[in-house]
């Protein structure tokens, strides 16, 4: 069976991966390097984290998905179409509690809101969920799309 790809779909998802995912591992990795114990007393740069994650957020919103047709009886395509809005969704998702992070961090640090472990923690939470959930979308539209790109003919190259 041989599926017709829409190399629109097939476009925004690598732009999803290679521009939008990609952009937020250096925010996150630039987060988490500024986190430790090492760097304890520096100055942080909180404007700078919370201004990355809302581009990177505003990149994933602006991508549309409403011109992508999907034929009656193509399962794979609507299947990869829901994935791929659910990470979406996901990823929004951490980006809200990350950038909500930052700002507790940098209200904190400038002495502007007293903050108290326990809600540092509901919310140093509530990123590591939204991080968990984002890993598994991310799982699934991998495998709908390795299954929509891939032929199904294994043999065709020998």
């Amino acid at each position: 069976m041989t599926v017709k790809i829409d190399r629109k779909l097939v476009d925004l998802i690598e732009e999803f991966y290679s521009d939008i995912i990609d952009d937020f591992k250096e925010a996150e990795l630039v987060i988490i390097n500024e986190s430790k114990f090492s760097t304890m007393f520096k100055h942080k740069d909180y404007d700078r984290n919370i201004k990355k994650l809302r581009s990177c957020k505003r990149k994933c919103i602006i991508m549309s998905t409403d011109d992508i047709q999907v034929e009656e009886g193509d399962e794979l395509k609507e299947s990869l179409l829901k994935n791929f809005e659910r990470a979406r969704y996901a990823f929004n998702t951490l980006c809200d509690a990350y950038i909500q992070l930052q700002l507790c961090l940098k209200n904190k640090a400038e002495g502007t809101k007293k903050v108290g472990y326990k809600e540092y923690k509901e919310i140093f939470n509530r990123v590591r969920t939204s991080k968990d959930n984002l890993n598994i979308q991310l799982k699934d539209l991998d495998i709908d799309y390795t299954d929509y790109t891939v032929d199904d003919d294994p043999y065709e190259f020998l």
